[in-house]
């Protein structure tokens, strides 16, 4: 799954608003309304209303160097696509979510508008290169063993393709230092303005903090690359938004927001819930974040976090867990080895952390909690999470996954474990905290902080499992 969540990082979604935004330094009206700021954010879609934008672009993709934001950087802009007035309606977004977003451009930034058809084989190239068929299938058979999706052989690798080409209005490529933005650059919509606002803060951002420092590609911790993108993902939101708050005339306001809700994705409709919240999550949860960090103090405040940033989706969920003193770290979580204990033919074949939200989507997912509920607000008994990890073994066409969490208290660790027995009711007993479902078998055990849920397809090698639990 790691690979999937670093391609959705640079291949963004465009999404108006996820949070409130009363309270903000920066908060106006569009110009020609008195309309207040509650009663705007009221009209701004959910991030499940996902936009898209139409086809532009005459097939060939437009570059249009950027003028920087401030002259006092050093930076010395350069044209080379274009009439002076196109270029200007570029440069003049840029400028302006710069002074909303309180960041100076160090240096040149190329943007790129394309059309659809092209952003589609520059998705196949990427999607290709950095998420292989291999790794898509071991994804979907992990995401089947948790219950997270009923499909064991589901094609991820050609999902996110169409998702992708169907959803996202562009992105920002940090190892090419390029943004995309998916329209035609002569008559930039509000909605494409919007989004060239929401890319052009990743490279401000990418400038003053490395956003491939901040989010390594071979990083083997997902719970800790989810929080820092959805600081990223939720600074940039929030910027984006403001910066529309603070430039777009309520006509343009409104035409972003109805462009937006008249663009219904068909692809997102039919993804497993879980994929569908985990895309969502650094947009939807990571701008109340920001949200929070704003409040304490301003964008430095967001810039100090892009420096010190938050580890664990916990402590997106609850900013209150980052922001005290001390925070409240993840705890450790130790797997022991299974090669020789499950028996002979089993390898190794991945690992990965789990964090409050993966645990309160296994237990929504599965009865326990509102399903679909919101991403603000995760499933109670997932509220005490310390740490979790899992490893991957396979053996031929049989698989087993080993899940491990840790838990504030022993006291919160029982409510876990109850409510995971619950989301087995419909399950077949196949013995003391042992069940079966759909060609897998699952065994459960608590003790002290610690809770373990072994799913596998071989009943033999999951007694062998639950054997090594300490």
């Amino acid at each position: 799954m790691r690979q999937r969540l670093r391609i959705s990082f640079y291949l963004v979604f465009l999404l108006l608003a996820a949070c409130d935004v009363k309270g903000l330094p920066v908060s106006p009206t569009p110009q020609g309304t008195t309309t207040g700021p509650t009663a705007i954010s009221e009209t701004i879609p959910t991030p499940t209303e996902v936009s898209q934008q139409p086809n532009g672009g005459s097939g060939t993709a437009t570059i249009i160097p950027s003028r920087t934001a401030q002259a006092d950087t050093g930076v010395i802009p350069t044209v080379s696509a274009g009439s002076a007035g196109e270029n200007e309606q570029v440069l003049d977004v840029e400028a302006d979510v710069a002074a909303v977003r309180e960041l100076k451009a160090k240096e040149d930034v190329t943007e790129t508008f394309i059309t659809r058809d092209q952003l589609r084989t520059n998705l196949i190239r990427d999607i290709d290169e950095d998420y292989p068929k291999d790794e898509a299938q071991r994804d979907a058979l992990e995401l089947w063993l948790m219950r997270l999706s009923e499909d064991r052989d589901l094609d991820l690798h050609q999902l996110f393709i169409d998702l992708y080409t169907e959803n996202i209005a562009g992105y920002y490529d940090s190892e090419e230092n390029k943004l995309f933005v998916l329209g035609d650059q002569k008559q930039l919509s509000p909605q494409a303005r919007e989004t060239l606002a929401h890319e052009f803060v990743h490279s401000l951002q990418d400038q003053h903090f490395d956003l491939d420092k901040l989010l390594p590609e071979d990083s083997l911790d997902d719970d800790r690359s989810m929080a820092i993108r959805s600081l990223v993902e939720g600074d940039a939101t929030l910027a984006g938004v403001m910066y529309a708050y603070k430039h777009f005339t309520k006509e343009e306001f409104e035409e972003m927001v109805d462009e937006s809700r008249n663009n219904p994705s068909d692809v997102i409709d039919r993804v497993p819930v879980y994929i569908r919240n985990g895309l969502l999550f650094p947009y939807e949860a990571g701008a109340t974040f920001v949200g929070k960090l704003i409040e304490e103090g301003g964008f430095d405040r967001v810039n100090k976090a892009l420096a010190d940033p938050p580890i664990s989706s916990e402590q997106i969920l609850h900013p209150d867990k980052y922001l005290q003193t001390p925070r409240d770290e993840p705890l450790p979580v130790t797997i022991p080895p299974l090669t020789s204990t499950l028996g002979t033919g089993w390898t190794y074949k991945d690992t990965g952390t789990l964090g409050e939200f993966d645990f309160s989507e296994i237990l929504r997912e599965n009865g326990a909690g509102a399903p679909g509920g919101s991403l603000d607000a995760p499933v109670d008994s997932a509220h005490g999470w310390g740490g979790g990890k899992y490893d991957l073994y396979q053996n031929g066409t049989n698989a087993l996954l080993f899940i491990d969490s840790r838990w504030d208290t022993a006291r919160e660790a029982q409510e876990f474990y109850s409510a995971l027995q619950e989301t087995f009711v419909t399950a077949k007993s196949e013995g003391d905290k042992l069940w079966s479902d759909g060609g897998r078998y699952f065994g459960l055990k608590y003790s002290g902080d610690r809770v373990t849920l072994i799913s596998s397809t071989d009943r033999k090698a999951l007694d062998n499992a639950l054997a090594a639990v300490k």
